[in-house]
Order: C-alpha cells, then structure tokens, then sequence
C-alpha cells in the first residue's frame, strides 16, 4: 500500500502562458508551469501531468509510486533535466522550465514525435517565441535518441484525486526516505522475475 506524504508546491520563476487544446477543448492562457515540490527538507523540480486538474500551492498529501515512461527519460535526457536543482540543471530558465512543461503534456496526450501546433494536444499564441522553439526541439531530440544515448530514468508520480498530479526524478528514494510503491505494470514485472528465479532455483535443486 502506498504512503501519503505531505508535500508543498512553490512557484520558481514565474510563468509563461499559451493557449492550447486538449481533445477538442481550448484553454485560453493556460500556465506553463515552472514548480518545484518540497519533500523530506529537498525542493526539486516536478511539471504537471494532468491539464484538466488546477494545480495547487497549498501543502497537501501527495502519494508517491515509482513510475515508467520511456518518452518522459527520452525527453528528460534531451533536455538535460535531472530534477535536483536548477544550479546543476540544464533546464535552468524560466523559458527552459515553461518548454518542458508543454513537452511533458504533448508526450503524455501524443506520445513523441508529435507536434504541439496539432494532435490530442496543441499551444499556440505563445507569451514567448523562444518557448515554442525550445519545446519542439526537446520533442524532436528525444524522438531522435538512441536506445544506447540515454538512460531509463526512474520517475515518481506525486498523486492527489483533486488536484494535479506531478511527475519527477525526485521520490522518497533520492530524499532518503522509504522507497516508493511501484505502479502495477512495475510490480508486475518484479514479481514475474521474482518467480522465474524461484522456479530456478527448484530446478537446480531436483538436479
């Protein structure tokens, strides 16, 4: 069973805006949101997963799992981002911040090699030519990586039914707290190992 963990959400840098449409629906002004979660005395950068839900800066209980997404380490590693502080960050800005954000929500409602002017998921009438740019370049880079130029990164998923939720590099592994609940396809795949060894090892004691 999963923990909950209180977690607080803070503004870094501002925000750049941009309409944009999901599955039909216009949102006028939507925030590109450059954010940073506090968790166990860490702040580290998280973007949000889920358009339909407001965010909140207001500390609230979050739930952490270990999360998969191979579009998200392809677009993560293209970016440069890590997660743990903008110091050490290659996505640093407030327009490298806002680009991602938008990157993060045409993968998740497109997958890669998508486009942001069209799909599930699209912005336009951006508050910054430079964010338009950026997003579509960490798009294309992560599209066009090699399974052999990056490396799968653990995410976790920060989860709350009324609001947002966030996806990072950051859980309660990187802060030093208990390690966080797989989602079900990453338990499925631990146990499905976890009875091949076990048939192993009976085979070897029989021989």
């Amino acid at each position: 069973m999963a923990t909950d963990v209180t977690v607080g959400a803070n503004w870094n840098d501002g925000y750049g805006t941009a309409d944009t449409t999901l599955n039909g629906t216009n949102r006028t002004g939507t925030a590109q949101i450059p954010l940073s979660l506090t968790y166990g005395g860490q702040t580290f950068e998280a973007f949000c997963m889920e358009l339909d839900q407001a965010a909140t800066l207001s500390t609230v209980n979050y739930t952490v799992t270990s999360y998969v997404n191979d579009g998200f380490s392809r677009l993560f590693a293209a970016a440069g981002f890590n997660g743990s502080s903008s110091g050490t960050d290659a996505v640093a800005t407030r327009d490298q911040k806002s680009a991602l954000q938008l990157a993060v929500w045409e993968v998740l409602y497109d997958g890669l090699g998508g486009s942001l002017s069209s799909g599930n998921f699209s912005a336009r009438n951006f508050s910054s030519a430079s964010v338009q740019s950026l997003a579509q370049g960490y798009l294309s880079a992560a599209a066009a990586l090699q399974s052999n130029q990056y490396t799968t990164t653990t995410l976790y998923r920060y989860s709350n039914g009324q609001y947002q939720d966030f996806v990072t590099t950051q859980g309660y592994a990187s802060v030093g707290g208990v390690s966080a609940v797989p989602e079900p396809e990453t338990a499925f795949l631990w146990l499905g190992g976890l009875a091949g060894l076990v048939a192993l090892r009976r085979r070897q004691r029989r021989a």
